[in-house]
């Protein structure tokens, strides 16, 4: 594949854990959702680097790594 999106709408998971009673969490607080959300951020930019690093090792075009942070209101 040259086409990746490591996180999954992040902005929501994080909404809807902390700053919402949406899915269940053990923590709650606009704190804990920038902490949070600071960890998966750091995670995508892990993932990023590696899917980079691997394509260039084997000489294979740049590969396109991004989030998805859509979000459509109609399932809410």
């Amino acid at each position: 594949p040259h086409y990746f999106i490591t996180l999954n709408e992040p902005n929501i998971l994080i909404q809807n854990t902390y700053l919402s009673p949406h899915f269940p969490g053990n923590e709650a607080g606009p704190m804990t959702a920038l902490r949070a959300l600071n960890r998966l951020l750091g995670a995508h930019i892990v993932g990023y680097n590696r899917i980079h690093d691997l394509y260039a090792a084997r000489g294979y075009r740049t590969p396109m790594v991004t989030t998805n942070t859509f979000c459509s209101d109609t399932y809410w």
